[in-house]
């Protein structure tokens, strides 16, 4: 199954992820072992850090659209995420540890 992590700025400016639809907040992400993610954001480019494990085969991702498989069998795994806007400021990680959100792998799922 394939999933989309859109991340977003709150009113604080923090980067946070929101259901595909821009409808919902969605913290916690839950997938499968081979299913693939893709993060994204209409408002500049998303750069994720999992913070220890990683479900990928890498700890830093760039939200270039390219959906991703889960390698991890089983767990949660949390990510930091920094979102650069057109008018290049950064928000969120590392300056602002506030923002991102969970992965959590053989949970059960969420809606794609």
């Amino acid at each position: 199954m394939r999933h989309t992590i859109m991340i977003t700025l709150d009113a604080k400016g923090n980067p946070v992820p929101i259901s595909a639809d821009g409808k919902s907040s969605e913290l916690v992400l839950q997938v499968e072992h081979n299913d693939e993610i893709r993060f994204l954001s209409h408002e500049g480019t998303v750069d994720v850090e999992f913070q220890g494990a990683t479900p990928f085969d890498a700890k830093q991702i760039q939200g270039d659209g390219h959906f991703r498989v889960v390698l991890a069998e089983k767990g949660k795994f949390h990510y930091k995420c920094t979102l650069t806007t057109p008018d290049e400021r950064k928000h969120g990680w590392p300056d602002n540890p506030n923002g991102g959100g969970t992965v959590e792998v053989g949970g059960g799922r969420s809606n794609p």
